[in-house]
């Protein structure tokens, strides 16, 4: 009866994310150069619902939090730890009291560089890590999204062959599937900038847009054949993509989707429980979870391009039948 009554949720907004990164796995890169960067203190991390605490023998934890209204109204979902006796999430330091009584983004944020580029205009999102705000581009008036994400203190970071120095992960990973002829289902990184206790992503910004979901609740949580295979068609493009170049985006749904609304173009955001894909199994799931797939259950590991093939099966699933399989 518990199975069967599982079956029977509908697909919703807030389900629960995970994410995990195991410092013991050696990376085998496939197509790329990319590198994990070592950090000076590799103690695994472990986060869960209700706080955050470091472990000696526990595998390290990260995930942005998200809530409802994030880049274009994406989603900003829970956090959860697949580990037992989960510890508690740590307070993050962007509070209210540090936003503008306009929405504008705290002082210390405004003060970056990269912020004489851009004018930054009225939260889109928020979570427990950081903050997106609409923006546009001074020189031109290019409307932009930016994301100001905070670091918490293993940040992962990677190390690209055209960097100088090694990247936050996030930022690595939207890089690198930015790079080679350019995949119009890819959200585009413009621009990006490192700062001690967090770093700031430039996004592109389509304009009308809304994330997949919202628009699915929009035709009544079901769309027609012909719109499923229209973004379909697109999503898989983007997955292709992703792994052709070295990354594996580990949370491909329809919150991560962003649709034009006049000319229902897709494009993947987000990748920030993202990996660097390798042929060797992944023994950690991060992601969504009833996006996981079955094996990491059997048999406690996953290999990237099946997970990736999986999680394009439970997209198509949810958005013709309103559930999860």
């Amino acid at each position: 009866m518990g199975q069967r009554s599982c079956r029977r949720v509908k697909a919703e907004r807030g389900v629960e994310c995970v994410d995990g990164v195991n410092p013991r796995t050696t990376l085998t890169p496939t197509d790329h150069t990319a590198e994990l960067h070592p950090r000076p203190d590799e103690t695994p991390v472990c986060i869960g619902e209700g706080g955050q605490e470091r472990r000696k023998g526990e595998t390290r934890q990260r995930r942005r939090g998200r809530k409802r209204g994030g880049l274009g109204g994406l989603p900003l979902s829970s956090v959860v730890c697949l580990a037992p006796n989960p510890p508690k999430l740590r307070v993050s330091r962007w509070s209210e009291e540090d936003q503008g009584t306009d929405g504008t983004p705290p002082r210390r944020c405004t003060d970056d560089p990269i912020c004489w580029t851009y004018a930054i205009g009225e939260k889109l999102g928020e979570g427990e890590c950081g903050s997106v705000y609409a923006g546009s581009r001074i020189e031109d008036g290019l409307q932009v999204a930016m994301k100001f994400t905070e670091k918490d203190e293993n940040e992962p970071y990677l190390s690209l062959p055209d960097h100088p120095s090694p990247v936050p992960a996030e930022v690595a990973l939207t890089v690198m599937a930015n790079q080679g002829p350019r995949c119009r289902h890819i959200v585009k990184l413009l621009d990006w900038q490192d700062e001690p206790d967090h770093y700031i992503m430039v996004l592109e910004h389509p304009s009308p847009c809304m994330d997949m979901h919202d628009f699915w609740e929009q035709h009544g949580d079901l769309f027609s054949e012909p719109l499923v295979r229209h973004f379909m068609q697109q999503a898989i493009e983007a997955a292709v993509v992703c792994c052709s170049r070295g990354v594996f985006h580990r949370d491909i749904k329809m919150a991560n989707l962003l649709v034009n609304t006049e000319t229902m173009e897709v494009k993947l955001i987000d990748f920030g429980v993202g990996d660097l894909l390798k042929s060797s199994p992944y023994i950690i799931f991060s992601g969504t979870a009833n996006y996981c797939p079955p094996e990491y259950f059997a048999k406690g590991e996953y290999h990237g391009k099946e997970a990736t093939v999986w999680s394009l099966g439970v997209l198509l699933f949810t958005m013709m039948a309103n559930r999860y399989p």
